[in-house]
């Protein structure tokens, strides 16, 4: 006897079932993988006394479970995982369990549905205290000649950050007189 592949009302999927005798078959729901299409945040803060992740998406069943894989696939287990609904599930890292900045990076987000063991993995999905990214200048713009009492061409200083907006200063040393470097990272002036 082969099976046909019919779907009924809510996507049950008509199937054998063995509890009924031999060749019995029945509508059964059927296993679906899990999707994830968000995570909030995708930087946590490693000074934080409870780390709280919420995963949106999809498909997840009442037995669904969620975990974090660092950059060298180690898993890694949150106090809680609560699934809060078939699109939520909410992770908690706190105590013992709490993530800081030395965990490789970045991190996988992992879902499971229990019962089934199908799962997805969004992959690169959050940071923990996450380094500036510096979009200017581009190595070597600094790089040329400046002359005393001639006005250098202003150089911006730009980075991004997930956590705050990064500000400038001088932490050693000094410029040069009559170059000034402003907290936004305007760099200026005549040497």
């Amino acid at each position: 006897f082969t099976m046909p592949t019919t779907r009924g009302t809510d996507n049950y999927v008509l199937t054998r079932d063995d509890t009924i005798g031999d060749g019995g078959t029945t509508w059964m729901e059927p296993l679906l993988t899990p999707d994830i299409s968000s995570v909030s945040p995708t930087n946590i803060e490693e000074s934080d006394t409870t780390q709280t992740i919420v995963i949106t998406g999809g498909n997840f069943d009442a037995t669904a479970t969620a975990v974090l894989i660092d950059n060298n696939g180690t898993t890694k287990t949150p106090t809680t995982s609560t699934r809060n609904s078939g699109t939520q599930i909410t992770i908690t890292y706190s105590g013992s369990d709490l993530l800081a900045d030395t965990v490789p990076q970045p991190l996988d987000v992992k879902v499971t549905q229990g019962e089934s063991s199908l799962f997805v993995t969004l992959e690169n999905a959050l940071t923990i205290d996450a380094r500036p990214v510096w979009s200017s200048p581009s190595a070597g713009a600094l790089s040329g000649d400046y002359f005393e009492d001639e006005a250098i061409t202003q150089v911006n200083f730009v980075a991004t950050d997930a956590e705050t907006t990064p500000t400038y200063s001088v932490t050693s040393g000094a410029l040069p007189n009559g170059l000034s470097l402003s907290s936004a990272g305007a760099l200026t002036g005549t040497p």
